[in-house]
């Protein structure tokens, strides 16, 4: 519970309350953070697909623009949903959290393993693997963290 501590000015008595440490932990504020950017940066992706959706069909692609910019979107929907669920202590956001890892993660292999020639994937993989398990091992060690496992059961 807040405390309040009590100001005379000009002869009336004000109630301020005084200030206190913030309810999030660094772990979710930096899963937070990690995801915005993740977040803002597939509906970027999104917006420059729909702009550039000619040239686009007009190449030979893997996957069709249909699919990069329904991925883009989606991914990046979820991300933000992420932000905003483990900002404000959804009960559902450490969930959408550990699906949207899972999503970064299987749009860049899936976009290695389709974009890329044999010469270039035999090049990328061993530092995409290296990359996936540095993500995925830091992103699991934040969703485990003590602090983090007592902010998501405190849910409002």
């Amino acid at each position: 519970m807040r405390q309040h501590q009590t100001q005379k000015n000009q002869g009336d008595l004000i109630s301020v309350p005084s200030p206190e440490k913030s309810q999030r932990p660094f772990s979710i504020v930096f899963l937070a953070a990690v995801f915005l950017v993740l977040g803002i940066r597939q509906l970027v992706r999104f917006i420059l697909i729909l702009q550039h959706w000619e040239m686009l069909s007009f190449l030979s692609l893997a996957v069709p623009p249909e699919v990069l910019a329904a991925i883009s979107l989606g991914e990046g929907v979820v991300e933000l949903l992420f932000v905003w669920g483990a900002w404000s202590n959804q009960s559902w956001s450490k969930r959408i959290g550990l699906s949207a890892c899972l999503l970064v993660v299987v749009r860049s292999w899936g976009e290695l393993l389709l974009s890329a020639d044999v010469l270039r994937l035999q090049t990328r993989w061993p530092f995409q693997l290296l990359v996936t398990m540095l993500f995925l091992g830091l992103m699991l060690y934040l969703f485990q963290h003590p602090t983090s496992k007592k902010y998501f059961e405190n849910q409002s």
